[in-house]
């Protein structure tokens, strides 16, 4: 009895054993990814750690996702490759081969910059200290897509971290010119549609993303500013290439620079004011703005540089304290104090400048500035 048992028991085993390499194979087969499925995939993966690198590089894990990918399988690897190429061009690629040279530099120069551009941004604008790794040649004249985004990234951060420090030292002589630039936006606009239309968005779109949600806030749109064409519609450049223009568009007024301009404006009027004692007579009729009409051109402007960049209105990054003074605005509010104070002879003309500062800040930020 036990031996014909244990014969079963030993049958049994010898034909578990002869199937398992059949259920093996059957079972690696139901495991495959299709290629397209993992290419998606390996993009969203990859589109998150570079956004971290360029965004927030002071959060970036230790973990290296690129040498991962390319380790995982032989599929993993290809698709690995394709995305880096499309990125970097031949930077890492041997386009012939497919050989994969060290791209670990490269990646290590424009982090430390990122983080620089964080940590010490007046060194950017210094003449005699500017960061060394600016001088690597992939940072001076970069040629693949990324390399280009990512170095006017880098160059706009520092510029506009560096040009609120500088305000806290010398609001008078601050330029806000050089941040976020009609040409520097051009270039971000055109690397981006160099990269295939199905992955764009999903190796860059959070990094566009946050490009036009400072563009918005940082440039100046005064008539007659100018901004680079592509970016009017940047949300169609996910899937295709922007259309050509000849032409610059012209957009009203909002913004830290265009709000800076409207403040110095208001500070030259002011100063005016005070220096002819009172004798400055004011022969026209001023209109008589009310709130409500305040927070309607707010509200416009809002909506139409939503527009402009493709965004959601509540997108569009708030004013920072920081920011409002840097252009001066406690400044403004305190002389147009003084100038009422002094008698109601520019009264008028005081609530006037003062409705035309709040229509540009949010019902949020009037509250929070203009008390």
């Amino acid at each position: 009895m036990s031996r014909k048992r244990a014969r079963r028991s030993n049958a049994h085993s010898i034909v578990a054993s002869d199937d398992a390499p059949v259920l093996k194979g059957k079972q690696n087969l139901a495991l495959q990814l299709p290629t397209e499925l993992i290419y998606t995939i390996l993009a969203i993966s990859m589109g998150d750690y570079l956004g971290d690198m360029m965004l927030y590089p002071s959060k970036v894990q230790k973990w290296d996702a690129i040498l991962t990918f390319l380790h995982v399988s032989r599929t993993f690897r290809g698709c690995t490759i394709d995305l880096l190429y499309y990125l970097w061009g031949d930077t890492f690629i041997h386009e012939r081969t497919s050989v994969v040279r060290n791209y670990k530099p490269t990646y290590s120069i424009f982090r430390r910059l990122s983080r620089q551009a964080r940590s010490a941004p007046l060194t950017f604008i210094s003449r005699n200290a500017k960061p060394k790794l600016l001088s690597a040649r992939v940072v001076r004249h970069p040629i693949s897509p990324l390399a280009r985004i990512w170095s006017a990234l880098i160059r706009n951060t520092a510029t506009a971290n560096a040009v609120l420090l500088d305000a806290e030292n010398d609001r008078v002589h601050v330029d806000f010119s050089d941040v976020y630039v009609g040409e520097d936006l051009q270039v971000i606009m055109d690397s981006y549609a160099e990269i295939p239309a199905g992955i764009r968005p999903l190796l860059l779109g959070r990094v566009m993303h946050q490009v036009m949600t400072q563009a918005a806030i940082w440039t100046k749109r005064e008539s007659p500013a100018i901004v680079a064409p592509a970016c009017v519609a940047w949300g169609a450049v996910l899937y295709a290439p922007p259309p050509v223009h000849s032409g610059y568009l012209k957009i009203s007024p909002f913004t830290v620079k265009a709000l800076s301009s409207t403040v110095a404006s208001v500070l030259r009027l002011l100063t005016l004011l005070l220096e002819t004692g009172g004798q400055l007579e004011i022969n026209a009729e001023l209109p008589q703005i009310t709130e409500d009409s305040v927070a309607q051109v707010s509200r416009d402007k809002h909506a139409s540089l939503a527009d402009i960049y493709s965004l959601a209105v509540e997108d569009i990054p708030p004013m920072l304290a920081i920011h409002v003074t840097a252009v001066g605005l406690d400044i403004a509010l305190f002389l147009l104090k003084f100038v009422e104070g002094e008698g109601n002879v520019y009264g008028e003309l005081c609530q006037m400048m003062r409705s035309y500062i709040a229509s540009y800040l949010t019902d949020t930020e009037r509250a929070r500035y203009m008390r």
